[in-house]
């Protein structure tokens, strides 16, 4: 019980299991990697796209289910802007995940599916695990790791921050437009 209590935090942020990663069973590589993902909470020195933008994404599919227009969490209605925020946080970061893991995949053809979607889900989110293929990665596959442990440290919303600012630059005068609104079909 203290060992399953221990390995529930450490898939969070520490890296540090008390088993080998190569010998657990593939559902428990999953929700390393889904655990991984989500991290921990902001503040923290665990990596991953914290906790609470998971909240707000659990949020605002609740509501969307319910119908409802504004997003609350704990009695408390969530800002839009945090709410377009946290979207963007969860797509940036699946997005450099897919890329990362399609580009390992082309240049290391020797290597397990799982093993490498593993090994970019642990870089990005800097975990610190690996299921033994790091070091036999070309050094092209390294440095797409290096990248991903990079990016996933920095942080996907002050890459948004980031971007933003490069955006307001190239603008004369910082104005929104407003368009008309118009509904389409989502499925």
């Amino acid at each position: 019980v203290l060992t399953s209590i221990f390995q529930a935090v450490a898939f969070r942020s520490t890296g540090l299991l008390t088993l080998p990663v190569a010998n657990v069973h593939l559902a428990t590589l999953f929700l390393i990697m889904v655990v991984g993902f989500i991290g921990s909470a902001p503040g923290s020195t665990g990596s991953g796209i914290r906790t609470t933008t998971m909240a707000v994404y659990l949020g605002v599919v609740k509501a969307a289910i319910e119908g409802h227009t504004s997003i609350y969490l704990m009695h408390r209605r969530i800002a839009r802007d945090q709410i377009n925020k946290a979207i963007a946080i969860i797509s940036l970061s699946i997005f450099w995940v897919v890329i990362t893991t399609f580009c390992l995949l082309v240049i290391e053809p020797n290597w397990r599916f799982l093993d490498v979607v593993f090994e970019t889900v642990c870089a990005f989110t800097n975990l610190g695990l690996s299921t033994g293929i790091t070091a036999y990665l070309s050094t092209l596959g390294k440095v797409l790791i290096i990248l991903s442990m990079i990016f996933g440290r920095i942080g996907s919303l002050t890459l948004i921050l980031a971007l933003r600012k490069i955006a307001m630059r190239k603008e004369a005068k910082p104005t929104e437009i407003m368009y008309p609104e118009e509904r389409i079909m989502l499925s």
